[in-house]
């Protein structure tokens, strides 16, 4: 397998300072951060793209990890009797290795504005996930081994494959980041081009 490790390198990086951009234009890092509708939507469809950037990037690196096998250990939650905890304390949040749901599409967004629909922007829930996307940059290589698990169980299952689709709008974002988008997708691709299951998935 090719060795995309320059490459993913510098796409964690241009995403950094993606980032850094979003929060010094939004004014992110301040105690009190109030959005105006448009800078919400801007910042919402920036941490959009970031996080798709980040998820693919993830799943390269994954791709060329060789882990060890997994250890049989007890479920999620149950600990050895008489441990004086047997209730596992409850885990943060972490980054999402598939894209949620929940999160609404900019079209979306766009509909509702031309209805003259008004929604309080949700800036707790922006700032969360900005900050998750900081915490996960400090060590790419601790969820690149989650992502490596999480792939791992889909293939052994047989379940249909991630795959990645070209992003749309780089003429929107500056040349670093377009770089790394651009022949992100078909990096991916051809990394789990040997995946045996039915079908396939957007990697979102």
């Amino acid at each position: 397998m090719s060795d995309h490790s320059g490459f993913i390198a510098a796409g964690f990086r241009a995403v950094g300072e993606g980032l850094a951009d979003l929060c010094f234009i939004a004014g992110l890092d301040r105690k009190a951060v109030t959005l105006t509708g448009r800078m919400y939507a801007r910042v919402r469809r920036g941490l959009l793209f970031f996080e798709t950037l980040v998820r693919r990037l993830l799943i390269l690196m994954a791709a060329g990890l060789d882990l060890p096998p997994v250890r049989r250990a007890a479920p999620a939650g149950v600990l050895p009797w008489g441990s004086g905890r047997e209730k596992a304390p409850p885990s943060p949040r972490g980054f999402a290795l598939v894209k949620p749901e929940s999160y609404r599409s900019g079209f979306e967004d766009a509909l509702a504005a031309y209805a003259g629909q008004r929604r309080a922007p949700e800036t707790g829930l922006l700032l969360d996930r900005y900050r998750t996307l900081l915490g996960l940059l400090k060590d790419p290589s601790l969820h690149a081994r989650r992502m490596a698990r999480y792939l791992e169980r889909l293939r052994a299952a047989r379940l249909p494959r991630p795959l990645c689709f070209a992003m749309s709008g780089l003429h929107r974002v500056n040349a670093e980041l377009a770089l790394v988008a651009g022949p992100l997708p078909g990096l991916v691709n051809r990394a789990l081009s040997g995946w045996k299951g039915r079908g396939w998935w957007d990697s979102g």
